[in-house]
């Protein structure tokens, strides 16, 4: 049995349902997984609500991915363990959406002025009042529609990437990273940074800003991850070792049409990397942290 602790489900950009994804999970032979929706808690609040869909041996961990504030690249702050009901992370998550809507707004504004490429406002309102955190993909699927591109990697390479780039500054997207720690632990989480080669700095550049996020309470690294290369893995092995961080992992699973060569259960590609133990795992079983287990209800 495995572990996968990144996972995407309908509520951010994900193609399938919470209970979807717990199929999928046992069809894959997960037994331990978290779904770490961005910038939202919708999907695990809807598994908790409707928890005759958690299976008897199965762990589940309440989870979520936010956006970072960064001007180059791009910083995902996973929090795992943590109670999906707190006030103060609900109402954050809420005025991260509204900078989801606003970026979506400009990206399109960017298209329709450089790009002749027009959407209908019928088609921007049904993705603005989902009750899904929305992004870069939904526009991505849109371009598909209007055979702009063919995929969605397509899609962010001719278009999404360079736009969202343009319109980054005017849209002050995403939380400082110090605030996002603080969101996850005051929510009883540990914070984990996601994928740091997403970050694009050197390697002078990302031990700095490591030391800094260690200060202000950072917890654990995404060491394990679909872009991460075994040279990579290695690289990010040492360092959680040299600063005493918690090892995480995950396959960053969407589905197919965001991300089609990445499948749940599976660190990386082609099934190079399958994980059965991680050291954030043995943290979240030791400590009281918020788990969905077996009796379909959390405990401590």
């Amino acid at each position: 049995m495995s572990i996968d602790m990144h996972i995407h489900s309908y509520y951010s950009d994900g193609a399938y349902l919470p209970e979807e994804v717990i199929s999928l999970a046992a069809k894959n032979g997960v037994s331990t997984l978290a779904i770490t929706d961005h910038d939202t808690l919708l999907g695990i609040q809807y598994l908790y609500k409707n928890s005759k869909f958690v299976l008897p041996d199965m762990e589940i961990i309440p989870g979520i991915e936010i956006t970072g504030k960064v001007f180059k690249g791009s910083m995902h702050i996973l929090g795992y363990g943590l109670d999906i009901y707190n006030e103060d992370l609900i109402n954050a998550m809420k005025k991260q959406r509204e900078k989801r809507i606003a970026s979506l707004i400009a990206i399109c504004d960017y298209l329709k002025k450089n790009n002749n490429i027009y959407f209908s406002s019928e088609e921007i309102n049904e993705i603005i009042f989902s009750e899904r955190s929305i992004g870069r993909p939904d526009l991505a699927k849109l371009l598909i529609k209007h055979e702009n591109v063919e995929t969605v990697s397509e899609a962010f390479s001719k278009y999404l990437r360079k736009a969202y780039e343009m319109t980054r500054e005017e849209v002050e997207k995403g939380l400082p990273y110090q605030e996002c720690f603080e969101l996850i632990k005051n929510a009883g989480g540990i914070p984990v940074l996601a994928h740091p080669k997403t970050l694009e700095l050197d390697e002078i550049e990302f031990l700095k800003l490591l030391k800094e996020m260690i200060s202000c309470g950072l917890m654990g690294m995404e060491v394990y991850h679909s872009i991460h290369t075994p040279t990579d893995i290695q690289y990010y092995l040492n360092i959680a070792s040299d600063y005493g961080l918690l090892v995480s992992g995950g396959s960053d699973f969407h589905g197919e049409t965001v991300k089609p060569n990445i499948q749940l259960g599976v660190t990386g590609r082609n099934k190079n990397i399958v994980l059965d133990n991680l050291s954030l795992v043995d943290e979240l079983h030791n400590g009281l942290y918020k788990i969905l287990k077996k009796n379909n209800s959390y405990f401590n």
